[in-house]
């Protein structure tokens, strides 16, 4: 049963879970700079982040900057960049945290298709920074 559980939570927190540009080095431009100031490489680094093509001249690079920015998906962040790493260290420490928060009863309530905190899991927002309002509930 508890390997059920298990493997429960590693679905949910697995489903919940995305990269944001702070989360990856070279994912952000820097603020103090315009796109034209940005080296080829720092460009072609934003562009990987994102899944983007990024060969061509510096021109090339960055009108494909600006128009991911224009597009809004700038902080669509790819997930396996740099072989998955970021996604599974931010996974290991979502995990661990969550380890620690669940009790025996909210597992029972999770395999029960009842989430911990709907507001917090099942939206996306993981643990990080919600951990008063799940021990609030196991209180």
């Amino acid at each position: 049963m508890l390997k059920v559980i298990h493997h429960i939570i590693h679905l949910i927190m697995d489903a919940s879970i995305t990269l944001k540009p702070e989360d990856i080095p070279g994912a952000l431009l820097s603020p103090n700079l315009s796109i034209k100031d940005h080296t080829k490489l720092q460009l072609q680094r934003w562009l990987a982040c994102r899944c983007l093509k990024q060969g061509g001249t510096k021109s090339d690079l960055m009108q494909r900057v600006t128009n991911c920015i224009k597009a809004g998906t700038d902080n669509n962040i790819f997930l396996c960049i740099d072989g998955g790493k970021w996604y599974d260290a931010k996974r290991l420490y979502l995990q661990s945290n969550q380890c620690v928060l669940l009790t025996k009863a909210n597992m029972t309530e999770l395999v029960k298709g009842i989430s911990l905190d709907k507001d917090c899991l099942l939206k996306g927002e993981g643990i990080q920074g919600n951990e008063d309002k799940i021990r609030k509930r196991n209180v």
